[in-house]
């Protein structure tokens, strides 16, 4: 790649900052949202690092949260299968008005208790 004045203006500057900022989360979370996270990443093209940028704030932005779950004895209608996928879940809690797909996380069993212990994640959407 030639020299040209453009190219060594490029290569001389310390760094390039891409943002993509959510007002909303901002908003909801006020004081507690991520205000400057910076990440060092090698991208030369800005609008490569901006892509990346919109695609974290999109992962951050939904909403998830962590339930745990014991199931004790033999259950029926409990189906695990382990499968080259995600294990994922429907999780329904009324208490907590919400129903949806969770990430399997965690798979804990205690053979002296005769228990499986799940430990769930995910969500974003809620009904």
């Amino acid at each position: 790649m030639p020299a040209t004045p453009a190219r060594i203006g490029f290569v001389l500057e310390e760094f390039r900052i891409a943002s993509s900022i959510s007002s909303s989360a901002a908003n909801k979370y006020g004081d507690a949202a991520r205000k400057s996270d910076v990440i060092e990443t090698y991208f030369v093209n800005e609008a490569d690092a901006l892509a990346i940028c919109d695609e974290r704030k999109t992962l951050l932005s939904a909403d998830h949260r962590r339930f745990g779950m014991v199931i004790s004895g033999e259950q029926t209608g409990i189906d695990i299968q382990y499968t080259t996928e995600s294990p994922c879940a429907q999780t329904i809690d009324d208490e907590r008005n919400f129903d949806a797909v969770t990430l399997i996380s965690e798979i804990t069993v205690n053979f002296a208790k005769s228990e499986t212990r799940l430990e769930l994640w995910g969500g974003g959407v809620e009904p």
